[in-house]
């Protein structure tokens, strides 16, 4: 007969918590990496804008799923690769934000934002 569960116990799986800079930290030296089985990333500028405005006006940045390979420590992004990397390409400068206030458009990037306002972005903190 063929056993459809493992004899060892897989460790419990349990909600931790990060903030955006240590997402940055982690993607930076690859201890965060999107495994080469999901698929690219997809989001248009327009998705990309969309969700900066809304993570700019307080929403949460609702929990990712994020894998930890417990052999390597390596963590592999398994949902949220468009939220995520869209925030950290804004924080890479990669994207900038547009936004539109009494009727005048403005575009910025992060590092022309206050100190404040980075330290701000860079203390939110995620549940995955």
């Amino acid at each position: 007969m063929v056993n459809f569960f493992r004899d060892e116990a897989y460790p419990v799986s349990e909600p931790r918590n990060m903030g955006l800079s240590e997402l940055e930290t982690k993607i930076d030296s690859g201890d965060i990496i999107v495994p080469n089985y999901q698929r690219n990333f997809v989001w248009s500028t327009k998705q990309q804008q969309a969700y900066l405005k809304s993570f700019s006006q307080g929403f949460p940045l609702f929990g990712p799923v994020i894998n930890v390979d417990m052999d390597t420590g390596v963590q592999e992004i398994m949902d949220g690769q468009n939220r995520l990397l869209t925030l950290y390409n804004f924080m890479k400068d990669k994207v900038s934000y547009i936004t539109s206030e009494n009727g005048t458009k403005q575009e910025f990037h992060f590092s022309e934002m206050s100190d404040n306002h980075k330290r701000r972005f860079r203390n939110k903190r995620f549940t995955y």
